[in-house]
């Protein structure tokens, strides 16, 4: 599974699709139940489910896992978030903290789960949550293993992040020199740009220049 997210991720550069592949290729290779990426919404102050794979149902439109410190905010995927470290549950049907979610979890086949956060400049940004069909599936290894396939998650985010800042930089910059090469060549006032490399000597003028 790592191998195959880490190849994709090495091609893709839609983190959306990012997402979607990684949740596609968990379930298809690592036989994982269900497996979700929610990221944080502040405004309704939950974890926006973006991207799954495998059986679902209608869990992640009613699962409502909250960013506080409440009840729908204790599972492992909300400690997860709120603490920024892997937060295990080996058993649906005894964990206190699965409360909220239990009955529909255990209908839907889910018996074991691991939360791990994606953390992008060092800030906690989503979760992406594993669910499996036995209890007590996740060992030490495999924890280690899936550590490392959501710090690759959270680069690939950061990543993306970056290329969309640059983007938006390269997007002005192209404004910014339009909206000066129109008031530069459009102006009635004779305008000459010099260099201090060059000597002194002009490098440009505009056409009101030429006339004069």
């Amino acid at each position: 599974v790592l191998s195959a997210i880490n190849q994709m991720i090495a091609r893709e550069r839609d983190i959306d699709r990012v997402f979607e592949e990684a949740c596609r290729i968990a379930v298809e290779i690592g036989g994982f139940r269900m497996v979700w990426v929610g990221l944080n919404d502040p405004v309704l102050g939950e974890l926006r489910p973006v991207a799954y794979a495998g059986v679902a149902g209608d869990y992640l439109q009613s699962v409502h896992i909250s960013l506080n410190d409440d009840e729908r905010g204790r599972g492992p995927t909300g400690i997860a978030l709120r603490e920024g470290r892997h937060v295990l549950c080996h058993n649906f049907a005894t964990d206190p903290r699965m409360g909220p979610w239990r009955d529909r979890a255990l209908g839907l086949g889910y018996h074991s789960s691991a939360a791990f956060p994606l953390i992008v400049a060092g800030t906690v940004r989503g979760a992406f949550t594993l669910y499996a069909g036995v209890a007590e599936f996740f060992n030490d290894q495999e924890v280690r293993l899936l550590d490392g396939l959501a710090a690759d998650i959270s680069f690939a985010m950061e990543a993306a992040e970056a290329e969309t800042a640059r983007q938006q930089a390269t997007a002005q910059l192209l404004q910014s020199e339009a909206r000066f090469s129109s008031i530069f060549h459009g102006s009635p006032l004779a305008i000459g740009i010099g260099s201090y490399a060059a000597g002194g000597a002009l490098i440009e003028v505009n056409p009101a220049w030429l006339r004069l």
